[in-house]
């Protein structure tokens, strides 16, 4: 039994992802985030495919964004805004997300694993 993903998560604030079916650097912008640089940020958008789909958006915070910040920093930080965008989109009614994988060991850590990457 095959079913259809109806949400998606990244953690891309400051770029989009080109396997999304949405802009996410736009969505996240046009939101007014209270807080970008707060590890953990995060919104939820409807219907961004469409056909109904949620999305998450969620920051990795300032610091871990940093092109110089250590590598263990980063993976830490993606497992948590994982974890955050998960958490959120279950509460929402996601039964099937869908996680850009830009970290995929960090993500792996915070995500359940009958959870699809994309």
């Amino acid at each position: 039994m095959s079913t259809s993903i109806d949400a998606f998560l990244t953690t891309s604030t400051k770029t989009d992802a080109p396997e999304l079916p949405f802009k996410s650097q736009a969505l996240w912008n046009s939101s007014r985030p209270k807080n970008e640089s707060k590890p953990g940020e995060s919104k939820i958008f409807y219907d961004v495919d469409g056909n109904g789909a949620l999305a998450a958006v969620v920051s990795l915070g300032s610091a871990a964004e940093k092109p110089n910040a250590p590598l263990a920093l980063k993976n830490e930080a993606v497992r948590k805004a994982v974890a955050v965008g998960v958490k959120k989109l279950k509460e929402s009614g996601a039964k099937e997300i869908a996680v850009d994988v830009s970290s995929i060991d960090a993500q792996a850590a915070g995500v359940h694993p009958s959870y699809s990457p994309i």
